[in-house]
This record gives C-alpha cells, structure tokens and sequence, in this order.
C-alpha cells in the first residue's frame, strides 16, 4: 500500500482507537483524515481503522455510479485498485485544507449533492 504512508496508517489507527472509547460512551469523534481518489470517479473519505483489524477502514465511500454511504472497505482492497490506465488510488492533496467536520456531516452532505464534497472555511 504505498498510496498510504505509515504516518497516515498510524493516525488511522489512532482515530479507531479514540472512536471505540467514544462508542462506549454512544458519542462520536469520526473526523476524516484523509481523502482517497481513484480516477474513475470514485472517492472514500476515510476517518478510522478497526483497531481489531488495521486493515478495515470506516467512512464515507462513493463507488462512481452509485450513492454516497458510510461503511467500511479493506485497506488492501484499495490498495488494488486500478483504473483502464493502471492508475491506482491516491490521496486528494486538496483535502489537507479542508474543513475537518464529523464524517456523519460530509454523509449528510453527500446526500443532498450526491458526491462527497470537501467543506472549506476561508
């Protein structure tokens, strides 16, 4: 997976941890820490892995053609994608910029635009 850095997979990791305290608690901390692309259309705004499992992420996945939903997707299963060209998924450099809300919000969002959206406050 080299689209995906050791620091990011360690931050990833570190917001699953965080997210299960706050499940015990029935609250959320799901803030995004990454967006992933691939060229067809399709995108996964990626707040958490599984801390059980590291290679289970959750948030936000819009497959292109389709709706917009939370969920969970294997790192790995990323990791192979590729479009006509060979082009795997990559990080979206626009996002380091973005406005870091609650991924249930950009689902919300989602909904109304259909497409995951980046938020930004100027």
């Amino acid at each position: 997976m080299d689209w995906l850095t050791d620091a990011l997979k360690e931050e990833l990791l570190t917001a699953g941890k965080r997210q299960a305290e706050a499940d015990a608690r029935a609250e959320s901390c799901a803030l995004p820490i990454l967006t992933c692309l691939r060229l067809s259309g399709s995108s996964w705004l990626l707040a958490s892995v599984c801390p059980d499992d590291p290679d289970m992420a959750y948030g936000l996945c819009h497959v292109a053609g389709g709706v917009p939903e939370l969920g969970y997707i294997r790192l790995s299963e990323l990791a192979g994608l590729r479009n006509s060209n060979g082009i795997g998924v990559f990080e979206d450099p626009m996002f380091k910029n973005a406005d870091r809300l609650d991924v249930r919000r950009y689902a919300d969002m989602a909904a109304i635009t259909g497409q995951i959206a980046l938020h930004y406050t100027y």
